[in-house]
């Protein structure tokens, strides 16, 4: 299984292409991973889209996970499947436990890679 962060970023669409690409390739199953912070259960009126700015309110997690992961999909022939799961909390400490079932894990970087 390769395991995949995503928080749909333009990065993390790259590294769940790549993951997909790899997975096509080693006959893998790719699990997709976006975690998140929940909000807290008293909100201000402002954020629950209660305020004059005409901002949209944000979506469920799972809708932008599954959102991200059609649209990489959508780009390649014969993608293979994706199995998607959405966690509550810090996203290195989930992808680091569920790391230790899969033969890989792919995370999205916003730093160059430097060889020495």
């Amino acid at each position: 299984m390769i395991l995949v962060g995503v928080d749909g970023s333009a990065k993390s669409r790259t590294a769940l292409r790549w993951a997909l690409e790899e997975a096509a390739h080693r006959g893998a199953r790719v699990e997709a991973v976006l975690a998140y912070h929940r909000e807290p259960a008293v909100v201000p009126a402002a954020l629950m889209g209660l305020n004059s700015y005409g901002e949209m309110p944000r979506r469920h997690p799972a809708q932008e996970l599954d959102d991200t992961v059609q649209q990489v999909r959508g780009t390649m022939l014969h993608a293979p499947d994706v199995a998607e799961c959405v966690v509550v909390g810090d996203a290195a400490d989930h992808l680091t436990e569920a790391s230790k079932h899969a033969a890989l894990l792919v995370i999205g970087t916003t730093r160059p890679w430097s060889r020495p």
